[in-house]
């Protein structure tokens, strides 16, 4: 059963890495941000602690689909980062 579980700004730094790594060879991120350049993960992180901030600034829910059914301690949220 897929739950929703609905994040909240405790939750940010871990969602930030988990859409860094997820958009990280997204070719329109790659363009737009300049990915030649040397601070382009910086840039990346920016654009989506941005988005959060908005989102949780004007208390719009952010949320994560929970395949497992199981609690705030879902995997995605303790996401391995990649090295790049």
């Amino acid at each position: 059963m897929t739950r929703v579980v609905h994040l909240d700004r405790k939750d940010m730094g871990n969602a930030l890495d988990v859409l860094c790594d997820a958009f990280h060879d997204y070719p329109v991120m790659k363009y737009a941000l300049d990915a030649s350049s040397p601070d382009y993960v910086d840039k990346l992180r920016v654009v989506f602690e941005a988005t959060c901030e908005s989102s949780l600034t004007r208390d719009v829910p952010s949320t994560l689909a929970d395949l497992k059914g199981g609690t705030r301690d879902h995997p995605l949220l303790h996401h391995q980062r990649n090295v790049r």
